[in-house]
Protein backbone atom coordinates (compact mmCIF):
# COMPACT_ATOMS: atom_id res chain seq x y z
CA UNK A 1 0.00 0.00 0.00
CA UNK A 2 1.10 3.36 -1.05
CA UNK A 3 2.45 6.01 2.13
CA UNK A 4 -0.52 8.29 0.36
CA UNK A 5 -3.42 5.76 0.34
CA UNK A 6 -2.21 4.89 4.36
CA UNK A 7 -2.21 8.46 5.07
CA UNK A 8 -5.65 9.10 3.66
CA UNK A 9 -7.48 6.59 5.40
CA UNK A 10 -5.63 7.38 8.67
CA UNK A 11 -6.59 10.94 8.10
CA UNK A 12 -10.29 9.81 7.35
CA UNK A 13 -10.56 7.13 10.42
CA UNK A 14 -8.80 9.08 12.92
CA UNK A 15 -11.51 11.34 13.18
CA UNK A 16 -13.87 8.64 14.63
CA UNK A 17 -10.80 7.10 16.78
CA UNK A 18 -10.51 10.91 18.70
CA UNK A 19 -14.04 11.26 19.77
CA UNK A 20 -13.09 8.36 22.29
CA UNK A 21 -9.60 9.04 23.12
CA UNK A 22 -8.02 12.28 21.84
CA UNK A 23 -4.20 11.30 23.20
CA UNK A 24 -4.45 8.33 20.32
CA UNK A 25 -2.44 8.14 17.18
CA UNK A 26 -2.77 5.24 14.70
CA UNK A 27 0.26 6.11 12.84
CA UNK A 28 2.32 4.67 16.06
CA UNK A 29 0.08 1.59 15.64
CA UNK A 30 3.65 -1.39 15.43
CA UNK A 31 3.43 -4.99 15.45
CA UNK A 32 2.09 -5.50 11.69
CA UNK A 33 2.71 -3.78 8.23
CA UNK A 34 0.85 -0.54 7.62
CA UNK A 35 -1.48 -2.22 5.27
CA UNK A 36 -2.79 -4.48 7.90
CA UNK A 37 -3.39 -1.57 10.37
CA UNK A 38 -5.72 0.17 7.84
CA UNK A 39 -7.30 -2.73 7.26
CA UNK A 40 -8.15 -3.24 10.73
CA UNK A 41 -9.00 0.32 10.77
CA UNK A 42 -12.17 -0.24 7.80
CA UNK A 43 -12.78 -3.49 9.89
CA UNK A 44 -13.63 -1.67 12.65
CA UNK A 45 -15.30 1.22 11.12
CA UNK A 46 -17.54 -1.16 8.73
CA UNK A 47 -18.92 -2.94 11.41
CA UNK A 48 -19.63 -0.19 13.83
CA UNK A 49 -16.59 -0.71 16.26
CA UNK A 50 -17.62 1.57 18.98
CA UNK A 51 -20.90 -0.06 19.67
CA UNK A 52 -19.51 -3.65 19.52
CA UNK A 53 -20.24 -5.59 22.90
CA UNK A 54 -16.44 -5.74 24.01
CA UNK A 55 -14.10 -3.46 21.61
CA UNK A 56 -11.06 -4.00 24.38
CA UNK A 57 -7.89 -1.90 22.96
CA UNK A 58 -9.04 -1.44 19.76
CA UNK A 59 -6.94 1.77 18.77
CA UNK A 60 -6.57 2.32 22.44
CA UNK A 61 -3.28 0.63 22.62
CA UNK A 62 -0.27 0.61 19.83
CA UNK A 63 -0.37 -3.33 20.24
CA UNK A 64 -2.92 -5.33 17.75
CA UNK A 65 -2.09 -8.35 19.74
CA UNK A 66 -3.53 -7.11 22.82
CA UNK A 67 -6.33 -5.92 20.61
CA UNK A 68 -10.17 -7.99 21.48
CA UNK A 69 -10.53 -11.10 19.58
CA UNK A 70 -6.92 -10.31 17.44
CA UNK A 71 -4.16 -12.69 16.83
CA UNK A 72 -1.25 -11.66 15.70
CA UNK A 73 1.96 -14.26 14.74
CA UNK A 74 5.03 -13.16 13.25
CA UNK A 75 4.28 -10.05 12.89
CA UNK A 76 1.23 -10.40 10.77
CA UNK A 77 -2.79 -10.13 11.72
CA UNK A 78 -3.63 -14.07 11.57
CA UNK A 79 -7.05 -14.37 13.26
CA UNK A 80 -9.95 -12.61 14.12
CA UNK A 81 -12.64 -13.61 16.31
CA UNK A 82 -15.54 -11.51 17.22
CA UNK A 83 -18.80 -14.23 17.48
CA UNK A 84 -21.37 -12.92 19.41
CA UNK A 85 -20.11 -8.97 19.60
CA UNK A 86 -23.00 -6.97 17.78
CA UNK A 87 -21.38 -6.58 14.55
CA UNK A 88 -23.37 -4.59 12.09
CA UNK A 89 -22.70 -3.15 8.94
CA UNK A 90 -20.60 -5.58 5.95
CA UNK A 91 -17.68 -6.72 5.73
CA UNK A 92 -15.08 -4.05 3.99
CA UNK A 93 -13.07 -4.36 0.98
CA UNK A 94 -10.05 -3.45 2.59
CA UNK A 95 -10.04 -7.17 4.86
CA UNK A 96 -8.84 -8.55 1.27
CA UNK A 97 -5.17 -6.98 2.75
CA UNK A 98 -5.26 -9.40 5.60
CA UNK A 99 -2.99 -11.84 3.41
CA UNK A 100 -1.72 -14.24 6.44
CA UNK A 101 -5.40 -14.17 7.83
CA UNK A 102 -6.15 -17.99 8.41
CA UNK A 103 -9.17 -17.67 10.92
CA UNK A 104 -12.10 -15.75 10.35
CA UNK A 105 -14.75 -16.22 12.81
CA UNK A 106 -17.70 -13.86 13.05
CA UNK A 107 -20.13 -15.91 14.04
CA UNK A 108 -23.09 -14.63 15.60
CA UNK A 109 -23.43 -11.32 14.25
CA UNK A 110 -26.10 -8.51 12.22
CA UNK A 111 -23.36 -8.38 9.20
CA UNK A 112 -25.12 -7.91 5.92
CA UNK A 113 -24.43 -7.37 2.50
CA UNK A 114 -22.18 -9.69 0.26
CA UNK A 115 -18.99 -11.13 0.72
CA UNK A 116 -16.41 -8.09 -1.00
CA UNK A 117 -14.77 -8.20 -4.18
CA UNK A 118 -11.36 -9.74 -3.37
CA UNK A 119 -12.40 -11.70 -0.41
CA UNK A 120 -10.52 -14.77 -2.12
CA UNK A 121 -7.54 -13.02 -2.03
CA UNK A 122 -7.63 -14.21 1.65
CA UNK A 123 -5.51 -17.52 0.32
CA UNK A 124 -4.25 -18.35 3.78
CA UNK A 125 -7.74 -18.44 5.38
CA UNK A 126 -8.13 -22.23 6.97
CA UNK A 127 -10.96 -21.74 8.69
CA UNK A 128 -13.91 -19.30 7.85
CA UNK A 129 -17.46 -19.21 10.14
CA UNK A 130 -19.76 -16.06 9.49
CA UNK A 131 -22.87 -17.72 10.18
CA UNK A 132 -25.70 -16.32 11.87
CA UNK A 133 -25.52 -13.07 10.62
CA UNK A 134 -27.80 -11.55 7.33
CA UNK A 135 -25.52 -11.81 4.81
CA UNK A 136 -27.16 -12.08 1.40
CA UNK A 137 -25.63 -12.45 -2.49
CA UNK A 138 -24.02 -15.08 -3.31
CA UNK A 139 -20.53 -17.33 -2.44
CA UNK A 140 -17.79 -16.18 -4.64
CA UNK A 141 -17.28 -18.07 -7.87
CA UNK A 142 -13.61 -17.79 -6.99
CA UNK A 143 -13.96 -19.85 -3.88
CA UNK A 144 -11.89 -22.54 -5.18
CA UNK A 145 -9.03 -20.19 -4.83
CA UNK A 146 -9.21 -20.36 -0.77
CA UNK A 147 -7.44 -23.23 -1.46
CA UNK A 148 -6.28 -24.17 2.53
CA UNK A 149 -9.49 -23.45 3.76
CA UNK A 150 -10.36 -26.62 6.31
CA UNK A 151 -13.89 -25.24 7.79
CA UNK A 152 -16.41 -23.32 5.44
CA UNK A 153 -19.67 -22.28 7.86
CA UNK A 154 -22.22 -20.08 6.44
CA UNK A 155 -25.60 -21.24 7.46
CA UNK A 156 -28.38 -19.06 8.73
CA UNK A 157 -27.98 -16.80 6.31
CA UNK A 158 -29.51 -14.75 3.56
CA UNK A 159 -27.12 -16.05 0.41
CA UNK A 160 -28.80 -16.88 -3.36
CA UNK A 161 -27.31 -18.53 -6.03
CA UNK A 162 -25.73 -21.53 -6.54
CA UNK A 163 -23.11 -23.41 -4.94
CA UNK A 164 -19.70 -22.35 -7.33
CA UNK A 165 -17.97 -25.37 -8.98
CA UNK A 166 -15.00 -23.96 -7.90
CA UNK A 167 -15.35 -25.27 -4.78
CA UNK A 168 -14.71 -29.19 -5.77
CA UNK A 169 -11.04 -27.49 -5.39
CA UNK A 170 -10.55 -27.22 -1.64
CA UNK A 171 -9.39 -30.31 -1.44
CA UNK A 172 -8.48 -29.89 2.30
CA UNK A 173 -12.22 -28.94 3.07
CA UNK A 174 -12.87 -31.08 6.08
CA UNK A 175 -16.58 -29.12 6.77
CA UNK A 176 -19.11 -27.31 4.80
CA UNK A 177 -22.22 -25.91 6.10
CA UNK A 178 -24.51 -23.57 4.11
CA UNK A 179 -27.86 -24.58 6.28
CA UNK A 180 -30.70 -22.27 5.99
CA UNK A 181 -29.98 -19.80 3.22
CA UNK A 182 -31.90 -19.56 -0.46
CA UNK A 183 -29.16 -21.51 -2.49
CA UNK A 184 -30.45 -22.99 -5.79
CA UNK A 185 -29.43 -25.17 -8.79
CA UNK A 186 -27.96 -28.44 -8.09
CA UNK A 187 -24.95 -30.70 -5.65
CA UNK A 188 -21.51 -29.71 -7.56
CA UNK A 189 -21.60 -33.07 -10.33
CA UNK A 190 -17.52 -33.08 -8.69
CA UNK A 191 -17.94 -33.18 -5.31
CA UNK A 192 -16.58 -36.32 -5.17
CA UNK A 193 -12.94 -34.59 -5.35
CA UNK A 194 -13.02 -33.15 -1.48
CA UNK A 195 -11.36 -36.08 -1.05
CA UNK A 196 -10.68 -34.92 2.91
CA UNK A 197 -14.51 -33.75 3.41
CA UNK A 198 -16.15 -35.23 6.64
CA UNK A 199 -19.20 -33.11 6.85
CA UNK A 200 -21.73 -31.89 4.18
CA UNK A 201 -24.61 -29.91 5.61
CA UNK A 202 -26.87 -28.20 3.45
CA UNK A 203 -30.20 -28.33 4.75
CA UNK A 204 -32.83 -26.18 4.55
CA UNK A 205 -32.12 -24.50 1.10
CA UNK A 206 -33.81 -25.22 -2.79
CA UNK A 207 -30.96 -27.50 -3.86
CA UNK A 208 -32.40 -29.47 -7.06
CA UNK A 209 -31.13 -32.22 -9.37
CA UNK A 210 -30.04 -35.61 -7.79
CA UNK A 211 -27.48 -36.71 -5.43
CA UNK A 212 -24.22 -37.34 -7.46
CA UNK A 213 -23.10 -40.62 -7.13
CA UNK A 214 -19.47 -39.71 -7.01
CA UNK A 215 -20.59 -39.20 -3.49
CA UNK A 216 -19.45 -42.79 -2.66
CA UNK A 217 -15.60 -41.24 -3.01
CA UNK A 218 -15.88 -38.87 -0.30
CA UNK A 219 -14.37 -42.05 2.35
CA UNK A 220 -13.99 -39.99 5.15
CA UNK A 221 -17.70 -38.76 5.35
CA UNK A 222 -19.67 -38.86 8.54
CA UNK A 223 -21.84 -36.56 8.20
CA UNK A 224 -24.68 -35.82 5.38
CA UNK A 225 -27.37 -33.55 5.82
CA UNK A 226 -29.04 -32.69 2.84
CA UNK A 227 -32.79 -32.23 4.13
CA UNK A 228 -35.73 -29.89 2.93
CA UNK A 229 -34.53 -29.63 -0.58
CA UNK A 230 -36.01 -30.31 -3.88
CA UNK A 231 -33.42 -33.40 -4.68
CA UNK A 232 -34.95 -35.76 -7.15
CA UNK A 233 -34.14 -39.14 -8.33
CA UNK A 234 -32.88 -42.22 -6.69
CA UNK A 235 -30.56 -42.55 -3.89
CA UNK A 236 -27.09 -43.61 -4.87
CA UNK A 237 -26.16 -46.82 -4.01
CA UNK A 238 -22.45 -46.07 -4.14
CA UNK A 239 -23.69 -44.20 -0.71
CA UNK A 240 -22.93 -47.39 0.78
CA UNK A 241 -19.26 -47.15 0.31
CA UNK A 242 -19.18 -44.47 3.10
CA UNK A 243 -17.66 -46.46 5.38
CA UNK A 244 -16.78 -43.60 7.91
CA UNK A 245 -20.63 -42.52 7.81
CA UNK A 246 -22.58 -41.42 11.25
CA UNK A 247 -26.08 -39.59 10.17
CA UNK A 248 -27.33 -39.28 6.65
CA UNK A 249 -30.55 -37.10 5.99
CA UNK A 250 -32.34 -36.84 2.98
CA UNK A 251 -35.74 -36.25 4.38
CA UNK A 252 -38.42 -33.30 2.96
CA UNK A 253 -37.04 -33.69 -1.00
CA UNK A 254 -38.23 -35.52 -3.83
CA UNK A 255 -36.23 -38.32 -4.22
CA UNK A 256 -37.82 -41.83 -5.78
CA UNK A 257 -36.97 -45.19 -6.40
CA UNK A 258 -36.31 -47.96 -3.97
CA UNK A 259 -33.78 -47.68 -0.93
CA UNK A 260 -30.42 -49.12 -2.09
CA UNK A 261 -29.29 -52.46 0.23
CA UNK A 262 -26.05 -51.45 -0.27
CA UNK A 263 -26.72 -48.56 3.03
CA UNK A 264 -26.46 -52.31 5.06
CA UNK A 265 -22.65 -51.96 4.43
CA UNK A 266 -22.61 -48.51 6.79
CA UNK A 267 -21.24 -49.94 9.89
CA UNK A 268 -21.07 -47.01 11.56
CA UNK A 269 -24.58 -45.51 10.94
CA UNK A 270 -26.39 -44.07 14.09
CA UNK A 271 -29.06 -42.09 11.98
CA UNK A 272 -30.79 -42.87 8.56
CA UNK A 273 -33.59 -40.22 8.17
CA UNK A 274 -35.37 -40.57 4.68
CA UNK A 275 -38.80 -39.61 5.88
CA UNK A 276 -40.63 -37.32 3.79
CA UNK A 277 -40.07 -38.10 0.06
CA UNK A 278 -41.75 -40.46 -2.70
CA UNK A 279 -39.29 -43.43 -1.89
CA UNK A 280 -41.62 -46.93 -2.58
CA UNK A 281 -40.64 -50.66 -3.22
CA UNK A 282 -39.76 -52.78 -0.05
CA UNK A 283 -37.58 -51.96 3.12
CA UNK A 284 -34.46 -53.71 3.03
CA UNK A 285 -34.15 -56.39 6.01
CA UNK A 286 -31.16 -55.53 6.53
CA UNK A 287 -31.60 -52.69 8.20
CA UNK A 288 -33.28 -54.34 11.14
CA UNK A 289 -30.03 -55.93 11.68
CA UNK A 290 -28.05 -53.00 12.11
CA UNK A 291 -26.28 -52.66 15.75
CA UNK A 292 -25.20 -49.33 15.28
CA UNK A 293 -28.86 -47.85 13.63
CA UNK A 294 -30.05 -45.88 16.69
CA UNK A 295 -32.63 -44.27 14.17
CA UNK A 296 -34.15 -45.03 11.22
CA UNK A 297 -37.01 -42.43 10.01
CA UNK A 298 -38.97 -43.70 6.80
CA UNK A 299 -42.50 -42.34 7.46
CA UNK A 300 -44.26 -40.31 4.54
CA UNK A 301 -42.94 -42.15 1.81
CA UNK A 302 -44.44 -44.89 -0.11
CA UNK A 303 -42.51 -48.36 0.97
CA UNK A 304 -43.91 -51.44 1.98
CA UNK A 305 -42.22 -53.98 4.87
CA UNK A 306 -41.82 -57.23 4.46
CA UNK A 307 -42.81 -59.56 7.27
CA UNK A 308 -40.42 -62.39 8.23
Amino acid sequence: MSRLLFIIVLLTFVLGVRGENSSFHLAKINGIPSSEVVALAQFYDATGGSNWKNNQDWFKTYTPSTWYGVKVRDGHVVGIELSSNNLQGEIPYGISALTHLEELCLYNNNIGGSLPPGFCQLKSLIKLNLAKNKISGEIPGNIGDLTNLNELVMSDNNINGTIPLSITKLEKLMGISLIDNNLTGTLPHDIGNMKSLAFLCLSGNALSGVVPSNIGRLSELKMVTIANNRLSGEIPSAIGRLVNLEKIDLSGNNLDGSIPETLCSLKRITVIDLSDNNLSGVLPQCLHHMSSLKGLFIQGNKLSVKVE
